[in-house]
């Protein structure tokens, strides 16, 4: 039996007005003092002859020394400060828009987090785009589809030189453009801004504005080198293999869904999004936004907990022993759900280790989630009598002045799953019939991103599953939970972490990814037949179990 729940494009209308409105956040608050030579953060008062856009990197600048809970690990104070006064010495004469947005993508690359950037759509949707699709895998970036105008023998062709510089080179100067964390994430981005003429002309790549001399190494072994030109790129004609679709592991747009496979005994889940209903309308209340949501359109979205429900009963009565969740295209959401599916498990410890979380308390944090700053203060209020300073930092129920690095991270059953065995919590989960008794296997790869990777993350470190796949884009030691914000001026949007994530195992937070327990890359053949040599694994460990 095969069920599906939600298509993500039935309900665009909501969440297109949903996200119209959390761009819409807007953020203010006074600029720091004077230092010497150009002032650092002075006020914009304090400097009237400070152009537009000058005045919006420095209210970047603030955000991120305010709003960040580690801005200094990665980005050491005294180059911030360097780079803050070559910045504004840089934007003394203004430069245009685009241009502008990468100066400050670069500025915030040098933080070294995922979710501290300036957003680059407008770049990235750009009218000229080099005509061809950049995929990596284990050795290289191939080209997965090519325009009509170029011939087809370039389809799956691994590029070696872009300009005359290898690509190993080309990876590491357009890297130090991307907000990543390691070089998973590196080549993700670097997916896109291989195609983007633009980009490469900022960062020194090519020469030319609209060409770019490339050598390739073809599908049957053969280098060669062409001149590739821009297009517009509605003009653009995609010639592309035809990927088969793998019989069971195909990419669906569904939020998740699943498929028994009883003479395997084993459940295939397919979790590309880590939302439903319940975590959804969280989202709306905290940002106070109940009054624009279309409740018909809310309610008409699924219940996570009603989807484990039925499918673990079919799971039990077909007697499934391995259940193997596919996180590969999973980019995150509400970790909520994750810690629903851990309810479901029935050889759960009564202690284990968990997250640890840091939240930097700011005016950045106040902004864009009032009720949950509020909720902060009354607790501040019952435990001390008094508010709590900002900016300050919230470490297991106690507000810090300064933030401490959090060794312990036990837990306990009870305590990890409070939300959801509350009856007057949103999350409650009412009713269980069956708990799953068997194995599991977790899916990741690059895309495997925010909540899902911290559920891989959890999962791994207490032993609780065995991981298949390719290492992911993010360090589970890290920062994340995103600031959205606008910068006055130009209204560029753009985002700052407000918490630091403690990984399960404290021994291994200097990791700089999650690697799965055995690592498997399919090659560019097995794309275009269908294949999936993670999943054939998978079935494999499934039959041994």
């Amino acid at each position: 039996m095969e069920v599906a729940v939600v298509k993500l494009k039935r309900n665009r209308s909501m969440r297109g007005s949903l996200c119209l409105l959390l761009w819409a956040v807007f953020i203010s608050w006074a600029f720091m003092t004077r230092s010497e030579g150009i002032p650092v953060c002075a006020t914009v008062e304090d400097n009237p002859e400070f152009n537009p856009q000058q005045k919006d990197f420095l209210y970047l600048v603030k955000v991120l020394e305010e709003g960040h809970p580690n801005i200094h690990k990665n980005f050491p104070n005294d180059e911030f400060k360097k780079e803050t006064q070559r910045v504004l010495q840089q934007l003394r004469h203004r430069v245009d828009e685009e241009d502008f947005l990468l100066i400050l993508q670069q500025f915030c690359a040098h933080a070294a987090d995922g979710h501290t950037e300036v957003f680059l759509s407008k770049i990235l949707s750009a009218l000229e785009r080099f005509p061809f699709h950049v995929r990596f895998l284990k050795d290289g970036a191939y080209w997965d589809a090519v325009d009509l105008s170029m011939d087809a023998r370039f389809i799956g062709a691994r590029l070696l030189m872009v300009d005359g510089r290898p690509m190993e080179e080309v990876q590491r100067v357009i890297g130090s453009l991307a907000s990543c964390e390691n070089d998973v994430c590196r080549h993700e981005k670097l997916a896109e801004y291989l195609t983007c003429p633009r980009i490469l002309r900022f960062m020194g790549v090519i020469a030319d504005p609209i060409s770019a001399k490339v050598r390739v190494l073809t599908r049957d072994g053969k280098e060669e080198t062409l001149v590739v030109f821009a297009k517009e790129a509605k003009t653009i004609q995609w010639r592309a293999v035809e990927f088969q679709a793998h019989p069971v592991t195909r990419e669906r747009k569904d939020w998740f869904w699943y498929r028994v496979l009883p003479e395997k005994h084993l459940c295939y889940m397919q979790f590309n999004k880590f939302m439903d209903r319940q975590s959804w309308s969280g989202i709306v209340r905290a940002l106070g936004l109940e009054k624009h949501a279309n409740q018909q359109e809310m309610n008409a979205l699924p219940d996570f907990r009603e989807f484990l429900q039925v499918m673990i009963e079919e799971m039990m009565n077909k007697n499934v022993r391995t259940w193997a969740i596919d996180l590969r295209h999973n980019g995150g959401g509400s970790s909520l759900l994750g810690y629903q599916i851990m309810y479901f498990l029935d050889s759960l410890p009564e202690t284990f280790n968990d997250f640890q979380e840091t939240l930097k308390v700011s005016s950045v944090f106040q902004h864009r989630y009032p009720d949950w700053f509020a909720e902060l203060e009354k607790r501040s209020m019952e435990q001390y009598g008094r508010k709590f300073p900002v900016p300050c930092f919230y470490q297991r129920g106690e507000f810090r002045k300064e933030r401490i690095d959090v060794i312990d991270r036990r837990t306990t059953r009870k305590g990890f799953f409070q939300n959801i065995e509350n009856p007057k919590s949103p999350n409650y989960i009412s009713r269980l019939n069956r708990r799953f008794q068997g194995r599991i296997i977790l899916l990741i790869g690059p895309s495997t991103f925010s909540s899902a990777s911290l559920f891989a993350t959890l999962m791994r470190d207490n032993n609780f599953a065995m991981l298949i796949g390719q290492p992911i884009s993010q360090k589970p030691s890290s920062c994340g939970e995103r600031l959205i914000f606008d910068l006055p001026e130009s209204k560029i949007s753009a985002s700052v972490s407000c918490k630091i994530f403690y990984r399960p195992d404290a021994s291994k937070d200097k990791d700089a990814t999650l690697n799965p327990d055995v690592e498997i890359w399919p090659s560019f053949d097995d794309l275009v037949q269908g294949r999936d040599p993670v999943f054939e694994y998978a079935l494999r460990v499934a039959e041994e179990n």
